[in-house]
């Protein structure tokens, strides 16, 4: 409403919310009737039929392949009277068989299962899930996973979906944990995803993978922070520019780990990394001819 009063008398209105209307209590008049309530639903129950404060139903979620909506028929096979009953076990069957009839259906439940596993692998987040789920969907939609394989455009929304949130993982550590794709087919996958969906995100920063790194690398805070002091530096030399960001990250926690005397072999930082000791042997030497930094590995 944008006018308290009543256009007729000018007393204050009031607004019965069963009828959803607004009503002048003096001379009765309506002034707006089929006023849509924008509150949430207050409609679900606790067993002793008490109010709960919480939306009706569970939530959508992108990354099921019927999102969560279809119905679900209990392997206990009962009815609604709670007897057993054989005729629930043949609904059954036909309820799975109608959920795997489209082909659209059928893709959906072999990479969102394909989804669940790498995520799990990876230790993702819900929100980097749902992320990459909707990516994929809009991907099939678009056509794009026709004609390549599942595991790969899985892998590339994965990868888009942790760019997103800045949850960064390498093409790298998703190719290793799904065993069944190769990188460059994932990388291929994922600019593919960025000109036909038009994913615009920032290049991953070295500082993105630090903490995840010095994590797995069980150094101390002092080595995080020297690491993340070269890594500002070599940036703003521009030793960085054209550089994969987790060869940056790794060679300056080599760096750091040495000069705060909790050395760790180029071998380990490889292993956690994922990244060639050649190109950590590479990254720490420029590093530490351009910014001046004396070890002797």
């Amino acid at each position: 409403m944008t006018e308290e009063r009543c256009p007729a008398c000018q007393a204050d209105l009031v607004f019965d919310e069963e009828r959803g209307e607004y009503v002048c209590p003096v001379c009765g008049m309506v002034a707006e009737s089929n006023v849509i309530d924008m509150g949430p639903e207050w409609r679900e129950f606790t067993p002793d039929q008490r109010e709960r404060r919480s939306r009706a139903g569970a939530p959508v979620k992108a990354r099921l392949p019927d999102k969560g909506i279809s119905t679900v028929i209990d392997q206990d096979l009962r009815d609604s009277k709670g007897r057993k009953n054989p005729t629930m076990r043949r609904l059954r069957r036909w309820d799975a068989r109608i959920k795997n009839s489209d082909g659209s259906q059928r893709n959906y439940v072999r990479a969102f299962d394909e989804l669940e596993n790498l995520a799990s692998k990876l230790h993702l987040p819900e929100s980097v899930r749902e992320l990459a789920a909707s990516i994929y969907r809009k991907a099939h939609k678009k056509g794009i996973v026709r004609g390549r394989g599942i595991e790969a455009v899985v892998g590339a929304a994965v990868f888009a979906a942790c760019k997103e949130m800045n949850v960064p993982r390498t093409a790298r550590e998703i190719a290793e944990a799904m065993g069944t794709v190769d990188e460059n087919d994932i990388l291929r996958a994922y600019r593919l995803l960025q000109r036909k969906l038009n994913l615009y995100q920032r290049p991953t920063e070295p500082l993105d993978h630090l903490p995840r790194f010095a994590s797995k690398l069980n150094v101390s805070e002092a080595v995080e922070n020297k690491a993340r002091e070269i890594i500002e530096k070599a940036k703003e030399k521009g030793i960085t520019v054209g550089k994969g960001p987790a060869g940056v990250a790794a060679a300056a926690l080599y760096i750091a780990s040495i000069l705060e005397g909790e050395r760790r072999t180029q071998k380990e930082i490889a292993e956690v990394t994922k990244v060639t000791e050649v190109t950590i042997r590479n990254r720490y030497k420029e590093m530490c001819e351009v910014l001046g930094i004396d070890i002797h590995p």
